[in-house]
Parts: C-alpha cells; structure tokens; sequence
C-alpha cells in the first residue's frame, strides 16, 4: 500500500507535466512571474517525491513549509499585486510578510472561505521547525538508541498528499493563466478522484 502510494504520486507528476506543457501565457511580467512560483511549487512536489522513494525523510518534511509560501505568493501575485509590488519582486525586494499575503489573497472571491489562514499556529511552528532544523526535526529521527528518521507510513502519506495538492491547485492555476478552463477542470477531477489529496492549506 505504502509503496503504491509512492508510484502514485510518480505518476501524478507525469500526468500534470503532460497537462501543463507547451501551455502558452501572457508574457506580461506579472504573469510570467506567477507562471514561476506555481511551476517552482510543483519542482517542490517532484524534489518530495524523489526523497521519499529513497527514503531520505528529512529533507522531503523541510520543503513542507515553502511549498505553502510559494503557493500562497503566487496566487497573490495573480490575484492582488500591484504593477508596482511586481516590479519591486523582479528588483530583488522582499515579498510581504506570509500573513499578509494571506489576508489580501482571502479578500478575493476564489478565496474567501478562509481556507489559506485555517493552519493553526501550531502548524505553522511545526512546518518552520521541519524546515529549518529544529527540535520538530530531532524527536523523527532520536529514539534513544538509533540514529535515524522515524517517520510513521501516515506521516509519509500525508507529506504526500499535502504536495500533490499544493502541486494540483498550482497546475490549475497555470491554466487559468493560459486560458483553458476544460485542463483545469481535468486536474480538478483528477485531485477530487485521489482520495485523501485534498488540499491542507
């Protein structure tokens, strides 16, 4: 089951690649932005995938928390920034805070029910300390005698899920960049036919 579950999410990324290739976008600047922090959430998938087939965890549970971020600042891009907000990312300046991002981005229609702010406090703690070496880092890998992870098949399957969702709304995304609404409805069924990849926001 486990092991199918890892073919699983291979395949998914073939079967999105082949979705989203050749699709053409605007070339305006702004878009083209968004166009690159959806395509790198789904390199993020790809990079998660790859780890967990060789079973290096670690790594795969540190990209948790910026798959969430990128996604988040694309669909803000898209959906919020100003021609002047875009043209201070391309300079090299500071996105706004995560926060902030999110508050604007659920201010809009497609994501006002509130979806991308329900990660409790203790999520977002937990996500940074995967990230970035913390003590959520040492209590999967410090059983008292062996050294090595000791993430449960659950904790990996929902690292999955958890991606390919991320991974499924950036793709839709694309295609609403490119217009065409009948690939997104298609990656839309495909993420409702998974069962349990449903978006962890």
């Amino acid at each position: 089951m486990f092991e199918e579950k890892i073919r699983r999410a291979a395949e998914f990324i073939r079967w999105l690649d082949a979705i989203i290739d050749g699709k053409a976008i605007t070339s305006e600047k702004k878009f083209l932005l968004v166009g690159c922090a959806f395509d790198l959430v789904m390199e993020y998938q790809k990079a998660i995938v790859t780890l967990v087939d060789l079973k290096i965890y670690g790594p795969a549970f540190a990209m948790m928390r910026p798959v969430r971020e990128v996604f988040v600042r694309g669909v803000w891009l898209a959906n919020c920034a100003s021609n002047e907000q875009v043209q201070d990312i391309i300079d090299g300046n500071e996105f706004p805070g995560t926060n902030t991002l999110i508050s604007e981005v659920e201010a809009t229609a497609t994501y006002s029910g509130g979806q991308l702010s329900k990660v409790s406090d203790d999520m977002r703690k937990w996500m940074h300390g995967m990230t970035h070496g913390g003590v959520e880092q040492f209590v999967y890998r410090f059983s008292g005698s062996v050294i090595e992870p000791a993430f449960s098949e659950g904790d990996i399957v929902e690292l999955l899920d958890f991606v390919s969702a991320y991974a499924a709304l950036s793709g839709i995304e694309i295609c609403s960049l490119a217009n065409d609404p009948d690939a997104a409805a298609d990656i839309y069924r495909h993420l409702a036919m998974e069962r349990g990849i449903t978006p962890k926001w």
